[in-house]
C-alpha cells in the first residue's frame, strides 16, 4: 500500500508542477493570489503545529522549505497584486 501511496503522491506532485507551468503560459494571474494564499496557509498551519510541539517538519530542510514557501508566496502575492493593478 505504501508503494501505491508513493506513486500517487509523485504523480500528483508532478502534475501540480506541470499545471503551474501551464498556468503561467496562460497568465492565470488572478489564480496566483489563490496559490500564494495557499502557500501562506501552509506555512501558518505548519508553524502552528511546530509551536505546539509536533515532531513533524522539524528537520532543518523541512524548516527551510517552509521558510522558502513563505517567502515565495509573499513574492508571488506582491507580483500578482501589482499585475492586477496594472503596474509592471
Amino acid at each position: 500500500m505504501w508503494d501505491a501511496l508513493l506513486i500517487a503522491y509523485l504523480a500528483n506532485a508532478t502534475m501540480l508542477v506541470v499545471h503551474e507551468i501551464d498556468s503561467a503560459f496562460w497568465k492565470e494571474w488572478e489564480l496566483a493570489l489563490a496559490c500564494a494564499a495557499g502557500g501562506l496557509f501552509a506555512v501558518i498551519a505548519h508553524s502552528y503545529f511546530l509551536l505546539r510541539g509536533r515532531p513533524q517538519f522539524r528537520h532543518p530542510i523541512s524548516v527551510l522549505i517552509l521558510a522558502a514557501t513563505g517567502l515565495a508566496s509573499l513574492a508571488e502575492a506582491t507580483a500578482a497584486a501589482l499585475l492586477l493593478r496594472g503596474t509592471s
